[in-house]
């Protein structure tokens, strides 16, 4: 592969990386947890709980 092809490939490469990056914004929350009076955590945007906050709020984003 000749140099000035090598560039090409780089250039074309980077621009797609830019791409993907704008297609996959940053993942924001969709719900809010909270904690039941069964000390379990539910998200509101789905009918899914966790034991702990952190876990419940992983299953909250999107």
């Amino acid at each position: 592969m000749s140099a000035s092809k090598f560039a090409i490939f780089c250039i074309v490469l980077i621009c797609l990386a830019s791409l993907h990056e704008c297609a996959n914004p940053e993942k924001k929350p969709k719900g809010t947890c909270s904690k039941t009076p069964k000390n379990v955590w539910c998200c509101s945007s789905t009918t899914h709980c966790r034991s702990t906050k952190a876990d419940c709020e992983k299953i909250c984003i999107w």
